[in-house]
């Protein structure tokens, strides 16, 4: 009677020390945001362990790999019923992150040197590339320029950004650079063929450094908006006066109409353009019935006038 008492009460202990040792689950892919990896982050069902930490974790915007060698030894420390499935087997660690760009920082520094004077249609360049951060994702923080300096006169300035970091105070990074003037140039959006008349759905602005656009480069989209290429025109680059003129009224070799009008007449023959013209160009024409040849003032399609009446009989 007694040994079967003292059997019960072995078998009791050994059920409570078998429960104590928990029987978890392993997470293979994990997402932080906080600077610590928890129990309960690697492994489900640790019941009140899964807050004990154990590990920093990774960099903002960046991972680490738990290999199966790690993951046993954080789940025997943690008295954790767990082995790996084979040497291969592993745990992704993400620290998630708020990016801040490169726009962004430049974004917030033109906005900076506008309030010190720069004009708000000049652009900035950064003296440092890729300049990139993290913020904590739940960090409700947000980056600050400081210590603003604009030149003006050698268009060049300094800042300072502050960028939060993981100890609740801020990173501070010098960033220099310079300022230029832009200016919006008409563009084609399209490829336009010699004869086709350029409309103002054709263009859009392309903003350029003043110094880069060419002294007879067209800004005036008014200039442009009616006016037919004097050769085949590709699309995105900037227009110049020689490469555009007004549309062909009258062709060379083509038949035209002769007019002569004023008070009291109006008389007309047909003729023969020698050269083209747009509206109002002046045009050699052959009279095609007497031979001779008048010069006239371009009116319309096919259509030239022209002053003395002989030259249409």
């Amino acid at each position: 009677m007694k040994l079967a008492a003292n059997l019960v009460i072995a078998l009791f202990l050994l059920g409570t020390g078998l429960h104590d040792v928990t029987a978890a689950v392993l997470r293979p892919a994990i997402t932080v945001d906080t600077d610590v990896v928890l129990l309960g982050d690697l492994f489900a069902d640790v019941g009140e362990k899964q807050n004990s930490i154990v590990a920093a974790a990774p960099s903002l915007g960046t991972k680490t790999i738990f290999t199966a060698a790690r993951l046993q030894s954080i789940a025997r420390r943690a008295g954790l019923s767990w082995r790996p499935q084979s040497r291969h087997q592993k745990a992704v660690i993400t620290r998630t992150g708020r990016l801040v760009s490169s726009d962004d920082i430049r974004t917030s520094i033109k906005a900076a040197l506008i309030k010190s004077g720069m004009p708000a249609d000049h652009q900035i360049t950064l003296s440092k590339d890729n300049l990139t951060f993290h913020i904590g994702a739940i960090d409700n923080r947000e980056i600050r320029i400081t210590q603003t300096r604009y030149n003006p006169l050698g268009r060049q300035f300094s800042v300072i950004v502050e960028v939060p970091d993981e100890k609740s105070s801020h990173q501070r990074i010098q960033v220099t650079g310079s300022v230029y003037e832009v200016l919006d140039v008409p563009v084609l959006t399209r490829s336009v063929r010699r004869g086709e008349t350029i409309r103002a759905r054709d263009l859009e602005f392309l903003k350029q450094r003043r110094k880069s656009v060419q002294r007879n480069t067209i800004i005036d989209i008014n200039r442009i908006v009616g006016k037919t290429p004097r050769r085949y025109l590709q699309t995105g680059k900037p227009l110049r006066m020689a490469d555009l003129q007004m549309p062909v009224l009258v062709a060379k070799g083509k038949l035209v109409t002769l007019s002569l009008k004023n008070r009291h007449m109006q008389i007309t023959a047909q003729g023969k353009a020698l050269e083209d013209g747009a509206q109002g160009d002046v045009v050699r024409v052959t009279n095609t019935r007497s031979r001779q040849t008048v010069q006239g003032v371009v009116v319309g399609p096919n259509q030239v006038t022209i002053q003395r009446l002989f030259a249409i009989q």
